[in-house]
Parts: C-alpha cells; structure tokens; sequence
C-alpha cells in the first residue's frame, strides 16, 4: 500500500477531519460530505483547491482501506497472486462469483480474497446471504479459507473497510450512488484492503449503470487505473465494459442469480453451446472475457485441481451453507430450472413460493429487453417481498420470434398479489415487439432515452453497432 505519498497523505488526512471519524455523528457528516463531493465533482471544479481528483480519490480509497486485513506474502505460495474481478454493479450481476470461480480453474496461481457489498437488489454478499452463506468470518478463518480453498468471501466490518460500509447505506440515502469518484474509492478501497494486487473490473455499461454517461465512465476508466497505480504501484489493473443493455443471464434476484451462477460454472467445463439461449451465452462469454483480461495481467500457469462449479460448492460449504442448499446447487447441471433450490426455500423459511407469468402482447420478434424496467420491478419484489425470493426469470431473449399470449419471463415472489403486479408491469413496458423493418428504431430510442444530455448523441450509433455484443467498446467516437 502506498498511502504515505506527500499528496495523498496530506488530502487523506483533510477528509478525515470533515469526517471526524470516531465523532458518534458520523453519518450527519458523512452525508453532507456524499453531497459535497456530488456537487463538486458535477460542478467541474477540483476536489479541494491544490488537489486533483486523482489525488481525491486515491485519499478516499486510503482512508477505506485503513482498517484492513492482509494475507501474509510469506503465505503464499512461489508464483500465487493476489486477484479480484469486482463490478461497478448492476441488475443481476453474477460477475464477479462467475469470473472468481472461472479463474480458479483456469488459471494455476490465484488466490481470491473477495470483499463485496451488499446492494440494493442483489449484491454479490446478498446472492451469497439468500442460501445461508456466513460473510463475516474473522481474519483467521479468512485467511485459513485463501489457504486451503483458494478464495474466501467477506463484506465489510468493523474490522474491515468499516468506513466504505457506512458510506454505502448513506450513498443510497443521498442520491450520491452515480458519483464516480465515490463508486472508483468504494471498489478500490475494498480491494486494497484485503491486500489485492491484480484486478480486473466489469464496468457496466447500459441504463443502470453507475456512471451518469459514456464520458463520465470513460473518466472512471482513466480513474481506476491512474489511483491504482498510486495505491498500489506494484499491482496491475484492467477494466472490461459489459453490454447491459441486453441481459447478463436469464435470472435476476439473489436466489436466482446465484442458481444462475451455479449452473453456469456446472457446464463450464464443456462447450458453451451446452447452454441454452444467447443470454446464457452472453454470461458465458463475459465471464470468459474477464478470465482471459487477468491472464493477460499476470500470465498466469493453466489451472488444474478441482472444476470451477466443485470449487463453488467447497466455498459455500466452508462458509456454512446447510447441506440441503448445497446438494439443491449440485442438482442444476440436471434440471436446468431453478426449482429445486426454490423448493429448498420454501422448506428452510415455511412460506410459499409464489409465481406468476408475463405474457406477450404481440406477434413478432423481441427487439429490446429493457433493463432500466427490470431493475425497477425487481427492486419492487425485493422491496415488499421476502428479498432473497424476489427475482425474474426471463423465458424469452432478444431476437426470439413469440406469439400472441406466449410466456415472456417469470416472477417469483412470496405474494401471489405482488407477483400478478410485477408480471403485468414487466409484460407491459419492460418487453418491446416488433419485426426487424423497425429494429434498429426501436434500439435507437432505448440507447437515447439511457443516455444524459444532447452533447452525447454522438453515442448512440457506436452503442448501436454493438447493442448484441457481451463486452463494449466505448472510446470516444470519431
């Protein structure tokens, strides 16, 4: 860690006065602060006269990293390194379990010491929490699990970037869940705290994105790596933006999703046509992407030992997942539909498991999925619902021919009132049908209505170009 640099230091100890830390009013502060660098970083001006953003922002990440726990190098063995594949977040992001666990296999001399978030809808800890999985485990069994497993999974604590898990819920309060710097400092500051040299980062790139527009994410790009290298001069950094405009997956939801993730990495080994539909392809191929980008920054051995999807299974049972969930999981390369984990659910919680089903309105093709829909009726189902139950599941992608009255996506829910609700607002705004003379049209004003302000429609021909791509390109168009 290189927090000990003059500017960084000196900007470092600034925000930690405005904070005043260990003041029992932390939050009223925090806030304001939130709003502040909101304001300043909007407004166009510098952080603190004298200072940089880049200066800002790896203070920020320095002083999130503070309370850390490290795996001693002399832990490791020759050649092993310390990586991650955290996300900038998004509906049903299942990126950064299916890279990990990818990676492990793929590639000989990783070690994973993850520490997530919770999220709104479904962070990486919550999709882990939904099947019992313990996410606090104390430093000695952390690392005793980078020991013997290869990966270990914790959100913050008090011991452990204490400070970013305040920052968050209050993001969330303030409306200051789209500022970059905070979103760069959030994920970075995690990372450097659990000793991460190596990292990869999916930038999501579609309407819930967290970066107001295209050019406030190509400035986010430019701000991992350059804080980075100051945070951790000996590390490497690259990011990969990820199309979601289109779905990452057909489940979305903590129980879903991880279901998903489950039955991604069962046929991993195999060729990806096993996989039925594009979305699931479209995952596959995101998680290949991430895999091959760390490679590429540590050139790494091919892996060997244990599967992707055996290894997955090792860590929920190491983290305290019961044996039914963990024998429901071993069951999806089988069935291909997550029900036995539902059932599971419904058996562990004695509630019902309500579904309900969202019907095409029209004959034609499925041009758009939107994505800024879905997010918004899933956070309803976590919202009034039992949160590890509420989720979708898309039975149709885009570019399926469908009838009138056909099935589109499922809604699982623990009321059958609130799941009758959420299928009808989905079957209504969230699936638009047409035929391919007016495709392009109808992507076009999807793209627009994502992107903010009139000096960015230069955008919308280059996300069009490569509205069915897995990975995007987002350099400024000529």
């Amino acid at each position: 860690m290189a927090c000990g640099q003059e500017n960084i230091k000196g900007i470092a100890g600034k925000i930690k006065k405005i904070l005043s830390l260990d003041d029992p009013n932390l939050s009223a502060r925090a806030a304001r602060f939130l709003v502040w660098v909101k304001d300043r970083w909007e407004g166009g001006g510098p952080p603190i006269d004298g200072y940089t953003w880049e200066d800002f922002t790896a203070a920020l990440t320095c002083v999130i990293a503070e309370r850390a726990i490290s795996y001693p190098e002399d832990a490791l063995q020759e050649g092993q390194r310390l990586v991650d594949f955290p996300s900038t977040g998004g509906i049903g992001n299942k990126t950064p379990l299916l890279a990990s666990f990818l990676a492990l296999a793929r590639i000989g001399n990783v070690v994973i010491p993850k520490i997530s978030s919770r999220g709104e809808s479904g962070g990486t800890i919550d999709l882990l929490e939904a099947v019992g999985l313990q996410a606090n485990p104390d430093p000695e069994a952390f690392q005793r699990l980078l020991r013997e497993v290869g990966i270990g999974v914790m959100a913050q604590t008090e011991k452990v970037a204490w400070l970013d898990h305040t920052l968050m819920s209050l993001r969330r309060q303030t409306g200051t869940m789209r500022c970059t710097p905070l979103v760069v400092s959030s994920v970075l500051g995690k990372k450097l705290a659990v000793g991460c040299k190596y990292l990869v980062v999916d930038i999501k790139a579609g309407p819930d994105s967290k970066f107001r527009d295209l050019g406030d994410m190509q400035r986010a790009i430019g701000l991992f790596h350059e804080v980075w290298h100051r945070v951790c001069p000996d590390g490497k950094i690259q990011c990969v933006v990820t199309n979601n405009y289109v779905p990452q997956g057909t489940c979305f939801g903590r129980l879903l999703s991880l279901w998903e993730v489950a039955y991604v990495l069962s046929l991993a080994s195999g060729s990806s046509s096993r996989l039925s539909g594009s979305a699931l392809r479209r995952l596959s191929a995101i998680g290949d992407s991430l895999v091959e980008a760390m490679r590429g920054l540590i050139d790494g051995p091919p892996g060997s030992g244990p599967s992707a999807f055996e290894r997955f299974l090792t860590l929920l049972e190491r983290q305290g997942v019961s044996k039914p969930y963990i024998d429901a999981l071993r069951g999806v390369s089988s069935e291909g539909v997550p029900q036995t984990l539902l059932r599971q659910k419904e058996a562990e919680g004695g509630c019902k498991i309500r579904r309900a089903q969202a019907l095409a309105q029209s004959k034609g093709k499925i041009l758009v999925i939107d994505m800024d829909v879905l997010d918004r009726v899933l956070s309803w189902l976590t919202k009034e619902g039992d949160p590890s139950v509420g989720g979708i599941r898309l039975l149709k992608d885009i570019g399926e021919e469908v009838n009138k009255g056909d099935p589109l996506a499922e809604v699982y829910t623990t009321s059958y009132t609130l799941a009758e609700k959420a299928a009808l607002a989905l079957q209504r705004y969230a699936f638009c049908i047409g035929d391919d003379g007016n495709k392009q049209e109808k992507r076009r004003e999807y793209i627009k209505k994502s992107l903010k302000g009139e000096a960015l429609e230069r955008w919308v021909n280059t996300l069009l170009d490569q509205f069915d791509r897995p990975t995007m390109n987002i350099e400024e168009p000529a």
